[in-house]
């Protein structure tokens, strides 16, 4: 809890300081659109430009990388960071890491592909992330995410869900991994076997078992549901998503220094059109959403 505090209070800080730098540095200025424009203030906080230039460069390098490490640990990865390794039967949350091969199709040799294969390459071997999933650096495709580790009473067992399919934890096993449990392999016992089932009525659904065979409803806790959960993002989710980006971290750092340093004129044009393209970009991606559940509700 204190640390789901800490994250939007640093955020509105810097978002704070920011502006009282703004406001010393364009203080006691005379407004009068657009022939007489003020491009420099008195300095009514810090007192000169030298000591808010400095408080600004502190500011403007500690928010890069204070809002850079929260576009790296977006979804969910920067709770991590406080939270303890526990055993698995202790544990809330499980992270899984995907590991998938990095491939590149050309119709023919590309050198400029070439000379990007050898960069990154040496960046692997530099930073030691050749068998890391995902990022720029890892494997692509490589995926990893932090999942919550979910107790049934009605199976007793542990399981997780990840990429809409059910791991139950095997407590046989003295590791204590992750089963993803086939519900066909229960009903492979043969064609004798499917006459008895077939004799007996079919499967049961919740009253124990028949034969050999379990219960309809013993496959589906321990398979999981056969759907694959889609649901349309809400309007705030879409536009922090869009905007919780590299991209639009690099724009606006430097708007940043061009509204500070006299050119909030011309800034404040490019600051909107960015902010636009980003609304309109969610409400396509909203759209698009919409689309995909209309067709998976036909």
């Amino acid at each position: 809890s204190v640390a789901s505090l800490l994250v939007p209070t640093t955020s509105f800080a810097f978002v704070a300081l920011f502006v009282v730098i703004l406001s010393d540095y364009y203080g006691n200025c005379e407004w009068s659109w657009p022939d007489q424009l003020c491009y420099v203030g008195t300095f009514p906080i810090f007192g000169s430009f030298d000591t808010n230039s400095y408080v600004f460069l502190v500011f403007w390098t500690s928010s890069i990388l204070w809002f850079g490490l929260l576009v790296a640990g977006q979804g969910g990865q920067m709770s991590n960071m406080f939270r303890l390794h526990a055993p698995l039967h202790s544990s809330k949350y499980v992270h899984v890491v995907v590991e998938e091969q990095r491939e590149v199709i050309s119709s023919g040799y590309s050198r400029i592909l070439g000379a990007w294969r050898k960069m990154m390459q040496m960046a692997c071997k530099l930073f030691g992330a050749a068998d890391s999933a995902g990022g720029m650096f890892g494997r692509s495709g490589g995926q990893s995410q932090t999942v919550p580790l979910r107790y049934s009473a009605s199976f007793g067992a542990s399981f997780i869900e990840f990429r809409c399919a059910r791991y139950v934890l095997d407590a046989s096993d003295g590791q204590g991994g992750f089963v993803q449990y086939d519900p066909t392999s229960a009903l492979k016992c043969g064609y004798a076997g499917f006459q008895r089932l077939l004799e007996a009525g079919g499967l049961r659904t919740t009253d124990g078992e028949t034969g050999n065979f379990p219960s309809a409803d013993s496959i589906y806790r321990l398979s999981g549901p056969n759907n694959i959960p889609f649901e349309v993002d809400s309007w705030g989710t879409a536009v922090g998503e869009e905007f919780s980006t590299f991209f639009f971290l690099y724009q606006f750092s430097i708007y940043a220094v061009c509204i500070w340093f006299s050119y909030w004129h011309y800034t404040i044009i490019a600051v909107t059109v960015a902010a636009f393209s980003g609304l309109f970009n969610a409400q396509v991606r909203l759209a698009a959403q919409r689309e995909i559940r209309a067709m998976m509700e036909v």
